[in-house]
């Protein structure tokens, strides 16, 4: 799939999801779709209604799974497994259906397309998404004048005829996290994208005179519209929840694995009529020191959102440390480290063991989860 028809696929999600909309941004979308479409460079679309108006939007991605490039540029490393994969399927299935001489090769290779689509998800960190919203946000931003005298010059208009928005296709992939706000905890649908408190701080940096809307794609599944220098109260006025990231990975610098050295291998089981794929995964975790300066990093922020009435959202291991741990928090230390990172030790005072141990044993019964 080319750069032309990601964007059309996304403008046709964009209209797609107009039903689901509501209020604003369904009326928005709705004026889109009844607009005269242009397809373009620079910007990627441009939609003219019948008074001579023009609307121009820009496209880009913003990928969780994105790599820092030797170039100093940043790619989206998800969106070329998942290419694959959906342009797999229709090549090896109902008529196209492999004949038993090529099963195994075709087997092996959806192994393959497994274990690459897998690689980048157990290795990105919360940074990776931050930096990359940013680096595509800035360099987009910045040729907001191109867009808009590029309409200027092709249908020899003003500049007050003339609005310029940018499409922006969120990919994420957040599903282990648990979302505490005012409705109480709950275990993150794999197809939610929450919208964190760097996102929409990276979006307020935006100058008013150069964009006159954002629409966010998020996943494919939400789409929210936002102003420059109304983001805050657009997003309120759309219920959309601001939540402060608060997992282990949270201080861990952008583009840098938490796991070392991460190999994903795929075997094939044969089974009567179907087969099983095996995923081994390898890797070098970090040392127990780091993982308690992460742990107790992302649980101080964890605790910080909690007392002061903030969402957040958090891993299993954390949200084990606010439910059961927090209450026993007497204070907390703070450290810096031989390379000048400070973080904080949380100060316990127990009342009981028997005490803790019920409460663990509670939670692990309350979310199914055993942590040892």
């Amino acid at each position: 799939m080319g750069s032309k028809q990601i964007e059309q696929a996304c403008l046709k999600t964009l209209f797609d999801l107009e039903k689901q909309s509501r209020g604003k941004v369904r009326g928005f979308i709705n004026k889109l779709s009844q607009m005269e479409c242009i397809d373009f460079e620079r910007p990627d679309f441009i939609f003219k209604d019948t008074e001579g108006n023009y609307i121009g939007l820009e496209h880009f991605m913003a990928d969780h799974l994105s790599q820092l490039n030797s170039n100093g540029k940043v790619a989206s490393n998800g969106v070329l497994p998942r290419k694959k994969i959906s342009d797999f399927i229709p090549e090896w299935t109902g008529d196209n259906a492999p004949e038993d001489k090529q099963m195994i090769s075709v087997l092996r290779e959806i192994g393959k397309l497994g274990s690459d689509y897998l690689t980048p998800s157990f290795s990105t960190v919360y940074g990776n998404y931050i930096a990359a919203f940013h680096y595509s946000l800035t360099n987009h931003v910045k040729n907001i004048d191109v867009y808009r005298n590029n309409i200027k010059k092709k249908f020899k208009v003003k500049n007050d005829k003339i609005k310029i928005g940018l499409l922006i296709e969120v990919y994420a992939e957040f599903n282990n996290l648990y979302l505490i706000d005012k409705r109480g905890t709950h275990k993150n649908n794999k197809d939610f994208i929450p919208m964190f408190e760097e996102i929409v701080k990276l979006l307020e940096t935006i100058p008013t005179k150069d964009i006159d809307f954002m629409i966010l794609l998020m996943g494919h599944k939400k789409v929210y519209m936002v102003r420059p220098n109304h983001i805050r109260s657009d997003m309120q006025r759309q219920k959309i929840k601001i939540y402060e990231y608060a997992s282990e990975d949270y201080a861990m610098q952008s583009f840098t694995p938490m796991l070392k050295d991460l190999k994903i291998d795929s075997t094939i089981e044969a089974k009567n009529n179907y087969f099983n794929f095996n995923f081994k995964c390898s890797f070098t975790p970090p040392d127990e020191e780091t993982i308690r300066k992460l742990v107790f990093y992302a649980f101080y922020r964890a605790a910080s959102a909690k007392q002061n009435g903030k969402n957040f959202a958090c891993s299993i291991s954390i949200l084990r440390l606010v439910e059961v741990y927090l209450k026993y928090v007497v204070g907390w230390k703070e450290h810096v480290d031989e390379e000048g990172i400070k973080f904080f030790i949380p100060i316990f005072r127990f009342d009981s063991e028997d005490k803790l141990r019920q409460e663990e044993e509670d939670f692990d019964v309350k979310w199914g989860v055993k942590i040892n």
